[in-house]
């Protein structure tokens, strides 16, 4: 018999009994517990994630994905690779740009049918990204107007505002391209047309040799970079004050030459 305040033996064994069946209990569970928590989310979701919720650009990958979902699909699965293969989600960004740039490039001969709104939504954003260059950086401004290529993803003193807007607009205009294309030849202008936007140039004090540098390309990598820059800003405004078909078909032909990025 127990004595007085003392628990009977056989109340102990019953609770080491309990216990052990109780802890049997949970690691017979632990498998099912483990298969109803959430699993960590697929290499695709992290990116499109990220992607989206992108604190600079997400503007611009929303617009693909409405846009163009097919080809956000494509850049989501091209980073998620690169995530299984080791590459940190910091390091990314080379791997997202070089997709997004392809895919730009792809539809390319779209933007060059768009109907005249979003091409001419497209060549304003231009404009502004032009300008900003050329309050900011004048030698990144001259080898846009030179080239048509730019990229300031290295340049942390640089906003991407202006180069994101542009590529919304050339995101919309591929868009309307493919479903309302202007059926355009794609031609060079004829000299009444380059003599109309040299006059609207040098309207704006934009010198003869100047103009003649950047139409005839003889000289114009000659030009100090803020003079290629201002001659440039001006070249496009010309183009702007075209009748709408003309300017259309000249935006049409520049952008069959080069490219941005």
């Amino acid at each position: 018999m127990a004595a007085r305040g003392e628990d009977p033996a056989w109340l102990f064994w019953l609770s080491l009994v309990g216990l052990l069946a109780l802890i049997g209990g949970v690691i017979a569970a632990a498998p099912m517990i483990a298969k109803l928590a959430p699993a960590p989310p697929s290499p695709e979701v992290r990116v499109e994630k990220m992607l989206l919720e992108d604190g600079e650009s997400g503007d611009v990958y929303r617009t693909v994905k409405r846009t163009f979902p097919e080809d956000f699909s494509q850049i989501v699965m091209v980073a998620a690779n690169a995530l299984r293969q080791g590459t940190p989600e910091p390091m990314l960004a080379p791997v997202i740009r070089q997709a997004l740039a392809q895919a730009e490039a792809r539809h390319r001969a779209q933007l060059m049918q768009a109907p005249h709104d979003p091409l001419a939504a497209f060549r304003a954003a231009e404009i502004r990204l032009v300008q900003y260059f050329h309050e900011k950086d004048p030698e990144l401004c001259a080898r846009y107007v030179a080239t048509g290529r730019v990229t300031i993803t290295d340049r942390t003193d640089l906003s991407t505002d202006a180069l994101d807007d542009m590529r919304i607009a050339a995101w919309e205009a591929y868009a309307a391209g493919r479903d309302k294309p202007a059926g355009r030849v794609i031609r060079e202008p004829d000299m009444s047309v380059w003599r109309t936007i040299a006059k609207s140039m040098q309207s704006e004090g934009v010198s003869e040799a100047e103009v003649d540098a950047l139409l005839s390309g003889r000289g114009f990598a000659m030009l100090p970079e803020m003079a290629q820059c201002q001659t440039g800003i001006e070249f496009f405004r010309a183009i702007q004050k075209l009748p709408p078909d003309r300017s259309d078909a000249v935006s049409a032909f520049l952008l069959s030459r080069n490219g941005t990025e």
